[in-house]
């Protein structure tokens, strides 16, 4: 099979996206964590193509203070990391609604801003009308 055999549709969010929303792996699948109010975090997993295809896994209940940015999803613990507006990284144990802070050893990790995930995909994401919304 080529690229040219390939048939690519729109899948819609579940909800629209905002400025510090992301789509990324969780569990083995496409994931897409939001913030559906100032203290919530929710996060979907893509289950199927066709339909309803877009599943609530986790609903997170967070320090209203908190500027909370996903980065990636921790396949060997299962935990949803994190980081402060002030660069502090903090790790969520979704199932249990457990979240704590990371320690670091200063100079063991890079500067703030200089890691992401990997993302193997071919997903196109372009923010649309007013990211406060």
């Amino acid at each position: 099979m080529t690229l040219d055999d390939e048939k690519f549709h729109r899948i819609p969010l579940p909800r629209r996206s905002k400025l510090h929303d992301r789509i990324m792996e969780m569990r083995g699948g496409l994931g897409f964590v939001t913030h559906k109010k100032l203290c919530r975090i929710d996060g979907w997993i893509l289950r199927n193509l066709c339909g309803d295809g877009w599943a609530k896994q986790y609903s997170i209940t967070v320090d209203c203070n908190s500027h909370l940015i996903p980065l990636y999803f921790s396949r060997i613990c299962g935990e949803m990391i994190f980081e402060d507006k002030d660069g502090s990284l903090y790790a969520c144990d979704c199932s249990l609604q457990h979240m704590r802070k990371v320690e670091m050893l200063e100079g063991s990790f890079p500067v703030v801003g200089h890691y992401f995930a990997h993302v193997n995909s071919l997903l196109s994401w372009k923010i649309q009308g007013n990211v406060n919304d």
